[in-house]
């Protein structure tokens, strides 16, 4: 009996702590639009890498956060532009870190590290992704300019003046001569 309030005791001791660090986070990131906390047990971070696609980490907190490192996952709709091996790198790196953090509050840390760390951890796939693209990428033809005769650059160089530019009124239409050729309407009803 004893054991059962000591384990209901820490859990509710763990979420509380749980509640005051959400709490913290959301005082520190409340101007930031990528951190968004989805439920007391759960939140979501979008990251920024230089020269690589942004992404959204999401982690969740067991009953016995802190002694055990939140899950970490990628599995958003948003991530669907990501290679399961660069996921599973992202994820690598930070549950390599969240275990180097066991027993405190880690979150801020391992977002702050993220912000940091995370280039270097992409940066090996936007380089072979590079090469991937650069090698796969079939050669595109370009498209062969029009050749004007003689008579038709001599035609345009008429219609410009010294700057390249059409003189004012080039596309004017002529209101007498328009309205005699269409007639006038009022003429025709009778009164």
């Amino acid at each position: 009996m004893a054991e059962k309030l000591s384990s209901s005791s820490s859990s509710e001791s763990s979420d509380e702590q749980l509640k005051e660090e959400f709490e913290t986070l959301d005082s520190i990131y409340q101007d930031d639009d990528n951190f968004k906390i989805l439920d007391p047990r759960s939140l979501t971070y979008k990251f920024y890498p230089t020269d690589f696609k942004e992404f959204i980490v999401q982690f969740d907190f067991t009953s016995s956060y802190p002694d055990d490192p939140p899950n970490i996952h990628m599995e958003l709709l948003y991530n669907t532009k990501l290679r399961t091996e660069e996921k599973d790198a992202i994820i690598y790196a930070l549950q390599t870190e969240a275990d180097n953090l066991l027993g405190v509050q880690m979150v801020y840390s391992l977002l702050e590290w993220g912000k940091d760390n995370l280039d270097e951890v992409v940066a090996e796939f936007s380089a072979e992704s590079n090469q991937a693209n650069s090698s796969q990428l079939p050669k595109v033809r370009r498209e062969k300019k029009e050749h004007l005769t003689k008579a038709t650059k001599r035609k345009l160089a008429n219609m410009t003046d010294a700057k390249g530019e059409k003189p004012r009124g080039w596309n004017w239409v002529d209101v007498i001569k328009h309205l005699s050729k269409t007639g006038d309407t009022t003429d025709s009803q009778p009164s």
